[in-house]
């Protein structure tokens, strides 16, 4: 972009803005590169960390995917789980 723009900048999201001109129409080009997330909306006091899943992913999808989690202190390495329905049967009885 940089030979068609008088600015070029970055957000902290990955985000390419590029700027031709300080007036006139506005362009948007929109793109991703298929990469879905999920944001963290707590932490368990069991260590386990709820997500809210952004982009549309399909059901079987999120089990056994790997995950970095960017946090304040570094990234930490984590990886989807799913209840089993033998596990989560019995939870159900017992609850």
């Amino acid at each position: 972009m940089k030979p068609f723009a008088d600015n070029v900048a970055y957000d902290r999201l990955g985000s390419v803005i590029a700027q031709q001109g300080n007036s006139g129409s506005r362009i948007m080009l929109d793109a991703h590169m298929d990469e879905l997330g999920g944001m963290v909306r707590r932490i368990r006091p069991d260590g386990f960390i709820p997500m809210q899943m952004l982009g549309y992913w399909l059901s079987g999808a999120p089990p056994d995917q790997r995950w970095v989690i960017i946090g304040s202190k570094g990234p930490v390495l984590a990886v989807t789980d799913i209840w089993d329905a033998h596990i989560a049967h019995v939870a159900s009885l017992d609850g």
